[in-house]
């Protein structure tokens, strides 16, 4: 099968799936921080999140599941890259571990 949307300068090794649901973020200090999760693959995922965070900081995600009989996702992840988008920042994580 052919997908012409792979077509383009940057494959990728994972497809994402794009959420747009809630996420809660952790990092090492104990501080909570809200935020959405647009996209999620194997290897990262991108937040928005009207926080800024440090290169190479590491964070919890939870993302809760939409069905009560499913456990939702929490991974351990580190920073990538986080940029301004206005007052709102843009997050990519990459995960290292699923928990």
């Amino acid at each position: 099968m052919n997908d012409t949307r792979l077509d383009f300068a940057e494959k990728r090794s994972f497809r994402r799936m794009y959420l747009g649901t809630q996420a809660e973020m952790t990092n090492l200090q104990g501080q909570s921080f809200s935020g959405r999760c647009e996209n999620l693959s194997a290897t990262g995922l991108l937040l928005d999140s009207d926080s800024s965070f440090s290169i190479d900081e590491e964070l919890q995600v939870s993302i809760p599941s939409p069905t009560p009989n499913m456990p939702g996702y929490k991974a351990r992840c580190r920073v990538n890259r986080s940029d301004a988008h206005g007052s709102r920042f843009h997050v990519g994580l990459e995960v290292l571990q699923v928990l």
